[in-house]
């Protein structure tokens, strides 16, 4: 996700498998309904947002059928003094380095 030109990275759900083995049908997936955002801006610029998810509120999607679900979120605003140009060379390099590790 990307809000400008700014990497949000987050997870969207977690596996889990209780019985410690590869058979498929013991893993048990789940969807993060909830995702809180942090946002750090210095003047009229965001310079870095996080994501972070609630573990307990989740949807199970083991099984398959059709589910609804309703997402929130949050964010909370955090003023700094961090210059934009910092942050956005350093996320600019970390960018071009992931796309170079992922390229098949």
């Amino acid at each position: 996700m990307y809000y400008e030109e700014l990497p949000i990275w987050g997870l969207i759900g977690r596996v889990e498998n209780r019985e410690e083995t590869d058979d498929p049908k013991d893993y048990k997936y789940f969807l993060y309904k909830h995702i809180h955002f942090d946002i750090l801006y210095n003047k009229d610029r965001v310079i870095e947002i996080t994501a972070r998810t609630d573990p307990h509120s989740v949807l199970g999607l083991t099984e398959d059928k059709e589910v609804d679900a309703e997402f929130t979120y949050t964010a909370k605003w955090k003023q700094t003094d961090i210059p934009s140009l910092l942050i956005s060379s350093s996320i600019k390099f970390v960018s071009v380095i992931n796309k170079l590790m992922t390229k098949s």
